[in-house]
C-alpha cells in the first residue's frame, strides 16, 4: 500500500499538467487517462516497482501493407529513451503499445514526454487500427465532463 501512495503522489504532477487533479487514490496502482479521440491509456504499478503506460488497439481483420509500414517505422525512435514497444496479443487481436518507468524516474520532466510520445504513438497508429467513432448528438452532462476534459488534454499534448 505504501508504495501505491507513493506512485499516486508521483502521479499527482502529470494529472495537474493535464488538468485533471481529481484523480483518486487507488490501492492498486492502477489509473485511466481517456484521451479525445477515445483512446485509453492505462498507467499501472507493476510488479518490479516501475510504472507501465499501457494503450490497446484493436487488430484490423485484415492489416495493410500501411500498418505494417506504420508499426516498423514506430520502432524507429530507437534513441528516445525509454523506449516505447509495440507488441501484439494474437488471442484478443490487439496491439499492446506500452513504456515503462521505474518507479524512482517518476518526475513531471520525465512522465510528461513519456505521456505525449505514448499518446502521439498511439494516435498514429490508431488511424490504421479502428475506425471513427460516431459522435453522440445529444451528450449526458458525464460525457460532456468526459469530452471536456480529453480536449484539454489533448490541447495540452499538441501545445508542446
Amino acid at each position: 500500500m505504501v508504495i501505491a501512495e507513493q506512485l499516486y503522489h508521483k502521479l499527482q504532477p502529470l494529472f495537474n499538467q493535464l488538468n485533471i487533479p481529481g484523480i483518486v487514490f487507488n490501492a492498486r496502482g492502477y489509473y485511466s487517462l481517456t484521451l479525445d479521440d477515445g483512446q485509453t491509456v492505462f498507467l499501472e504499478l507493476t510488479e518490479n516497482m516501475t510504472l507501465a503506460m499501457v494503450g490497446l488497439l484493436a487488430l484490423p481483420d485484415n492489416p495493410g501493407e500501411a500498418l505494417l509500414l506504420e508499426l516498423l517505422q514506430a520502432n524507429l525512435n530507437i534513441d528516445r529513451q525509454p523506449a516505447i514497444t509495440v507488441a501484439a496479443d494474437k488471442d484478443r487481436a490487439q496491439l499492446v503499445v506500452w513504456a515503462a518507468l521505474p518507479l524512482d524516474e517518476l518526475h513531471l520532466d520525465t512522465l510528461l514526454p513519456l505521456f505525449e510520445r505514448l499518446s502521439w504513438t498511439l494516435s498514429v497508429i490508431g488511424r490504421w487500427c479502428q475506425p471513427a467513432a460516431p459522435r453522440e448528438r445529444q451528450a449526458t452532462p458525464e460525457a460532456e465532463k468526459d469530452r471536456l476534459q480529453r480536449r484539454q488534454v489533448e490541447a495540452l499534448l499538441l501545445r508542446r
